[in-house]
């Protein structure tokens, strides 16, 4: 039996191995300065670039986002008053959702100016507060940490320090939650050629187990969360409101190298969608307490 169409591409894929600084800069702002109004778009209007959570009720795009902002709020146990880091935070929208939902302090990291900037009016009059930094320069105790969407782009060689980081930010009865995309470990596979050359330029996967190892002697795993199918959902929906809008994208977009642009973020979503239908890869919620913690914990969804 001859190889798969997905064993010929992971052929010609290749091991991202070292995320500096400078590197995520390059990747942030040639990523992220294409526009906030392709995303706004794109996206629906809580500006989450990143995995819904479709309930079997679930109807639109906006709802499955609200959906999970919420899981990750009642899965890190939030109360009033807490401080929580958002490593990433993106356009500030779970940000946004925890201070104004659940009465909590949020301070976020993120080294892309043009979402910096959209995250930081959002939040306007919110007990949050958005650093155009990057992650590593994060300092203090937190009750809380979490990440969403952010350790695809942190790089093998980083995914250690990840988690040293997020121990030494974190209160001794806290809980941290870790959102990311994940390669299974029997498809070897961590970033496509492609989609690191036009797309994520130093993106990278976990394997799945790396969630566990490379947490090891730091925190215990108390829950493992597979939201594989919602991200198939959020893929077609975000699929379907590039197409629906392009008419208004394509005066900015669409006399890129005849049509270039079009046909490469057609490919992107695309392709993503068919990966995640395939259970190539996988999109895990993975929540870790302190070893130590006397409290037990609890699951939900």
């Amino acid at each position: 039996m001859g190889e798969s169409l997905f064993d010929i591409l992971a052929d010609r894929w290749h091991l991202a191995s070292k995320n500096t600084i400078l590197s995520e800069v390059q990747v942030s702002e040639e990523h992220y300065s294409l526009g906030n109004n392709l995303y706004i778009k794109m996206l629906d209007s809580t500006m989450n670039y990143n995995c819904g959570y479709w309930k079997e009720d679930t109807k639109t795009l906006e709802e499955s986002q609200i959906n999970k902002m919420d899981l990750v709020a009642r899965k890190l146990k939030l109360k009033p008053g807490m401080k929580v880091l958002d490593l990433g935070c993106g356009y500030g929208a779970t940000a946004k959702y925890l201070a104004s939902k659940y009465g909590v302090s949020v301070v976020g990291y993120n080294i892309s100016t043009a979402q910096v900037a959209y995250a930081r009016e959002s939040c306007k009059g919110l007990d949050v507060t958005i650093h155009c930094e990057d992650y590593r320069k994060a300092s203090g105790k937190f009750d809380r940490i979490y990440s969403i969407g952010f350790l695809e782009h942190v790089g093998p060689a980083n995914f250690r320090g990840y988690f040293e980081l997020v121990d030494r930010c974190l209160k001794d009865d806290g809980i941290t939650l870790a959102h990311c995309i994940v390669a299974s470990d029997q498809w070897k596979v961590r970033a496509l050629d492609w989609t690191v050359r036009f797309i994520f330029s130093g993106g990278a996967h976990l394997f799945a187990p790396e969630l566990l190892t490379c947490a090891k002697d730091l925190f215990a795993v108390e829950d493992v969360h597979s939201l594989a199918k919602s991200y198939a959902k959020t893929l077609t929906a975000w699929e379907k409101n590039f197409h629906d809008n392009w008419n208004e994208l394509e005066p900015r977009f669409g006399g890129l190298v005849g049509g270039r642009f079009f046909r490469m973020w057609n490919l992107y979503l695309g392709g993503s969608l068919g990966l995640f239908e395939a259970r190539k890869l996988q999109l895990l919620q993975v929540t870790y307490t302190k070893i130590g913690r006397k409290e037990e914990y609890y699951s939900v969804r």
